[in-house]
């Protein structure tokens, strides 16, 4: 996956700013420095290629690697099972299957 990585400032809801550097934002998201670039240097067609990494006002940084989410509930795992795509992981009927089955006693 490539990640194109925005710097700037956030207003916490708390209400306190912080400045975010690129560096900082690559470490709070859990991404690896090689698959990112800096967002400003990405042509704009080309943006549909990256997932776009920005300071968050809720503080919340997960990286999209480690989650899944089934209806309403997102569950986290190193790299889901280590064994499938993302894609695979996100595929709609595997989590059509995924909540039948936990729905099942």
């Amino acid at each position: 996956m490539r990640y194109a990585i925005y710097p700037g400032t956030v207003v916490t809801h708390e209400g306190e700013t912080q400045d975010l550097t690129y560096e900082e934002l690559i470490e709070l998201y859990g991404v690896d420095a090689e698959d990112c670039v800096l967002g400003t240097t990405v042509p704009q067609n080309q943006l549909m290629y990256y997932i776009l990494l920005k300071p968050r006002q809720d503080g919340e940084y997960h990286n999209i690697n480690d989650q899944v989410q089934l209806g309403n509930e997102i569950k986290w795992g190193p790299d889901f099972d280590g064994k499938k795509k993302w894609i695979q992981e996100t595929d709609y009927n595997t989590m059509y299957s995924a909540r039948e089955a936990e729905s099942k006693p």
